[in-house]
């Protein structure tokens, strides 16, 4: 057998694309059993990369349980083995794959989004951020064409369940609150090395999805204009997004 024919018939026992026993002849003998041999390099190919997606995943996993994760975790592999070198995308599809395995399960499908969000997050490009010293030394006459832009690690997270209140409970260590569909808007995003969500507001969600096609400050304030003060609440939230970090110089 060639050596890539060889690699290939491996990958598929690893990967669970194929029996143990279709790769075992393809071993020499080595004072241990064949197929034991593949045993251990099966069973340490699912431990390593499981305990990666342990650490992306680790609200889900607690949500689920070991019992039902670390299954959960195995089938996951077996349908879409990793395909990059980096073991950052060996948990890229989990979600995706929850969404056609258990596709009513809105909570856990969500709960792995957010998930993989942060992790997504924490690998992001740096970008020099938007300070306030900045803002504030800007002449009255150029505050309304202030171009205002999110930093590249920042998502807007659509979610249809409170997920997001169900993460926030598991990292306090609270009594979890009940699954409820509730459709809502989670800005992602990393500080430094930290990385931090928020649920938004409806206006101040609307206003960040704005800022996606680079706007400036006179089109944020349109975002309020139903609102008493529209400039009065762009301004507190524009405070509120130099303080967090979110802004892009």
């Amino acid at each position: 057998m060639k050596l890539a024919d060889q690699l290939a018939l491996f990958h598929r026992v690893m990967t669970g694309a194929a029996p143990i026993g279709e790769a075992a002849p393809a071993l020499r003998e080595h004072g241990v059993d064949r197929e034991t041999r593949l045993r251990v390099y099966v069973h340490a190919y699912l431990s390593r990369i499981g305990g990666v997606l342990e650490e992306h995943y680790p609200k889900l996993r607690t949500l689920l349980g070991d019992a039902t994760f670390r299954p959960l975790v195995r089938d996951y592999l077996r349908a879409h083995p990793p395909g990059d070198p980096s073991l950052r995308e060996a948990g890229a599809l989990l979600s995706r794959f929850l969404f056609h395995t258990t596709p009513k399960n809105y909570l856990q499908i969500d709960l792995s989004r957010l998930e993989r969000a942060r992790v997504e997050a924490f690998d992001g490009p740096d970008a020099d951020v938007l300070m306030k010293e900045a803002v504030a030394a800007l002449p009255p006459e150029e505050f309304p064409s202030l171009r205002l832009a999110l930093v590249p690690t920042a998502k807007l997270l659509l979610l249809s369940t409170n997920a997001d209140d169900v993460w926030d409970a598991l990292e306090d260590e609270r009594a979890m609150p009940a699954a409820a569909l509730d459709k809502r808007t989670v800005l992602v995003w990393r500080r430094d090395v930290t990385v931090l969500h928020r649920t938004l507001e409806a206006d101040e969600a609307s206003a960040l999805q704005q800022l996606d096609a680079r706007s400036d400050f006179a089109g944020v304030c349109e975002c309020f204009a139903t609102q008493p003060d529209p400039t009065a609440r762009a301004i507190e939230l524009l405070l509120r997004w130099l303080d967090a970090g979110i802004l892009r110089a």
